[in-house]
């Protein structure tokens, strides 16, 4: 009788088992609840796993017995910035915050922790280069918009990896978040033919032609402009961008270098760092009127503006089209004006 007992019992779990193999959202109503990564609490391991298969296919169970308000901070770990401060993985990979390595953890690198703060050693690559030692379309279904050079938005940095390694070889992700209409001005930002009518910039370098002069204000020449047509002196060579090594996405997100010159964006500025090893970031943001460039000793020209649209009042009750505008009246035109303060200014601040 025992042994028919047993019999049953054994029959019973493998009915069970062809049943959940056929069904994984076939569960029995035991309580037994376990906290998923959704931050959701499920009956069972089965409803969760269930779950799982009903079209959240990274949901993972974070501990046993209920979610608890903290719980929720398991929610798409992978909403990362991109500030710089790196941290070495056990797998010997180099993320590019603690934040980085935790999105890890939930979709390339299951269980990978800190090894130590800084980067991994030399002899280690870094994640970039280790996930391209696959297949860079290998991405996960983790949704973190971001937009890119061409204009469109990709779910998430990995798949705009996948379309650069597609057939897109220039493109960058210019921002976090989806693309809006503004950002379809980024494409196409140095795709220049080359065509030979030089043109002669303000920097006394030789273009190509007026599409090189225009990439180069968003390159290796920050607010460069046509000072004439055809070439600038016999002598002067025709400037051959290096597009490979200095090609930015066509973004304003101002720095001020110590040169007393504003960049458009860090990538400007570490383009011209790479042939000026003297030179550095002052501060985030345009740069003070008439600074002083250290090195050099010389003042730069206060007028040499970029012709993005930031408006800011004065304080002779006019608007100008951004701090640079104004620093450049005030040098030139309107001894001791300042800032009032940021936008148009108001009818009733108008002189």
């Amino acid at each position: 009788l025992i042994k028919e007992l047993v019999n049953m019992v054994i029959q019973h779990a493998e009915e069970e088992e062809v049943k959940e193999l056929k069904n994984p959202c076939e569960c029995p109503r035991a309580l037994h609840r376990v906290c998923g990564s959704d931050g959701n609490t499920y009956s069972n391991p089965c409803m969760l796993n269930c779950a799982k298969h009903e079209g959240n296919p990274d949901l993972v169970q974070v501990h046993k017995g209920p979610c608890d308000e903290h719980d929720h901070d398991f929610e798409d770990p992978c909403k990362c910035d991109n500030k710089f401060e790196p941290v070495c993985g056990d797998d010997q990979i180099t993320y590019l915050n603690l934040c980085h390595l935790e999105c890890a953890t939930f979709t390339t690198s299951p269980g990978v922790e800190v090894a130590y703060e800084g980067e991994c050693h030399a002899e280690t690559t870094n994640a970039m280069e280790v996930l391209f030692q696959g297949n860079p379309c290998e991405c996960p279904r983790a949704l973190h918009r971001v937009c890119g050079s061409d204009g469109n938005t990709y779910s998430n940095p990995c798949m705009l990896t996948c379309a650069k390694h597609e057939g897109n070889p220039d493109l960058v992700q210019v921002h976090e978040g989806p693309c809006d209409e503004h950002d379809h001005d980024f494409e196409d930002t140095c795709q220049c033919d080359d065509t030979f009518q030089p043109v002669c910039g303000d920097d006394e370098i030789t273009y190509r032609n007026l599409c090189h002069l225009e990439c180069a204000t968003f390159t290796t020449s920050p607010g460069v402009e046509v000072k004439h047509e055809g070439e600038c002196h016999p002598e002067t060579k025709v400037n051959q961008l290096i597009l490979k090594s200095c090609m930015c996405p066509k973004i304003y997100k101002p720095v001020c270098g110590t040169d007393g010159r504003t960049y458009p964006n860090i990538c400007v500025l570490k383009c011209h760092i790479s042939s000026n090893p003297g030179l550095g970031l002052a501060h985030l943001g345009e740069c003070k009127v008439a600074v002083l460039a250290k090195e050099t000793g010389e003042v730069r020209n206060p007028c040499n503006c970029f012709r993005n649209f930031n408006p800011v009042c004065g304080t002779d009750g006019k608007t100008y089209g951004n701090l640079c505008m104004l620093g450049c009246a005030a040098e030139t035109k309107v001894p001791g004006l300042k800032l009032l303060h940021n936008g148009r200014c108001l009818p009733k601040e108008q002189l």
